[in-house]
């Protein structure tokens, strides 16, 4: 079986202030550190449900915040950004079994998450056929135009009831509520385990 994780984030635990998430400010390196936690966590988790091949993609910002070095040798690491439509979840293809989403975050115009946006923090508000949209149900459309489920997310409890709302059969983890500019957070190891 062949996965495809994709990570972001904004909506891994703790993470609250853009400073954690850019590479210019001093908190970054250690929620840099945080994101390839819980992606070698998922990671662990898709081989213990089968996977034998994984992908990895760095879909935050820049595509290269993992800390590759960290990372388990079998795995394949996408970095950067090559234009490709299907963008976070970029080379996607129905060689995949499934994706799995980590650290993926409300969407634009939230008030789930202090660091709400849809692929852009330039975006107040991002709507599909009248319904606000997240990243992550973007690239659910995209996966599904390959035939490749979605069929694992972590992140922000709002995110998690919008996936809820969108198609029930994904399965969610919310490691953090937020709410305005605040957050009530699982601890990162709480949200490996």
């Amino acid at each position: 079986m062949k996965v495809y994780i994709s990570v972001d984030i904004e909506g891994i635990a703790g993470s609250l202030d853009w400073d954690e998430t850019e590479i210019e400010h001093p908190r970054y390196a250690e929620f840099r550190s945080l994101m390839t936690g819980e992606a070698n966590a998922a990671i662990e988790g898709a081989k213990l449900a089968g996977a034998e091949e994984i992908w990895v993609k760095d879909a935050h910002s820049s595509g290269r915040n993992l800390i590759i070095d960290e990372m388990p040798a079998d795995v394949r690491v996408l970095r950067g950004w090559s234009g490709h439509p299907f963008s976070m979840v970029e080379e996607l293809d129905k060689s995949f079994a499934a994706v799995v989403m980590i650290g993926y975050h409300a969407s634009a115009g939230s008030e789930a998450n202090a660091l709400a946006h849809t692929l852009s923090g330039k975006a107040v508000d991002m709507r599909l056929n009248g319904e606000r949209v997240s990243e992550a149900v973007l690239h659910a459309y995209a996966a599904a135009l390959v035939g490749v489920p979605l069929a694992f997310v972590s992140g922000d409890a709002g995110l998690c009831e919008e996936l809820k709302a969108f198609n029930p059969a994904i399965a969610t983890l919310a490691v953090k509520r937020g709410s305005g500019a605040s957050t009530n957070s699982m601890t990162p190891v709480g949200a490996r385990q």
